[in-house]
């Protein structure tokens, strides 16, 4: 089971706004979990939350690693698997990793 702590409602209700933002329309966001590498060089495998959403045939995929670092990932199916051109992302101004 994951020690990261869930995400927030404000963290979600970010998300959903950035979302509409984009879309220009409602995105449901959904929570999950998942299993990420926390190393990409690693073959461990960590549980984390994550939301979830969709457009179309893309699945897109944020996990929290930690309160302050998320992995993101798209698919567009099981061989389609891509990242968002950064590793991770934090929620502060500077690049992670």
């Amino acid at each position: 089971m994951s020690t990261t702590p869930d995400f927030t409602e404000a963290e979600i209700q970010i998300a959903q706004d950035t979302l509409e933002e984009r879309y220009r329309r409602d995105v449901p966001v959904q929570q999950a979990g998942v299993e990420v590498r926390p190393h990409p060089e690693g073959r461990e495998l960590v549980e984390r939350p994550a939301l979830y959403w969709e457009d179309g045939k893309c699945r897109f995929v944020v996990a929290q690693m930690d309160k302050t670092r998320f992995h993101c990932r798209f698919y567009y199916g099981l061989h389609q698997q891509y990242g968002a051109g950064r590793p991770e992302y934090t929620t502060t101004c500077s690049n992670a990793s």
